[in-house]
């Protein structure tokens, strides 16, 4: 992925966000980590100070394991995030099956945005 992808996808996401009601809420996700997309879904939105509280990956089990490179490389923007100030949660192992975590936690966090 080119580096400027996330930095032009910014007014898009905010747009979204906005129109669902999603900023300015307690937010999580439930996206894989790399090399899938869920590393920009959570860096993207530290523009607008709108920062999952947490990440949840659907990504588990011994046959989806990413490479070392990807694994290593989210490490690195979760940490350099963390070490500067940046709180961004590690994604967390929640399969398809347990989707009752993710709906717990929503409920847990306040009302879902107005449709």
């Amino acid at each position: 992925m080119d580096l400027e992808h996330p930095w032009a996808s910014i007014p898009a996401r905010l747009i979204n966000d906005t129109i669902h009601g999603f900023v300015g809420v307690p937010i999580a996700l439930w996206f894989d980590g790399l090399p899938g997309n869920g590393p920009n879904s959570v860096i993207t939105r530290v523009a607008y100070d709108s920062i999952p509280e947490r990440w949840f990956s659907p990504i588990v089990g011994a046959g989806a394991r990413p490479a070392m490179k990807f694994r290593l490389a989210q490490a690195g923007i979760l940490g350099v995030a963390n070490l500067t100030g940046t709180r961004l949660s590690w994604p967390e192992s929640v399969r398809l099956d347990q989707a009752h975590v993710v709906a717990r936690w929503a409920v847990a966090h306040g009302p879902c945005p107005s449709r």
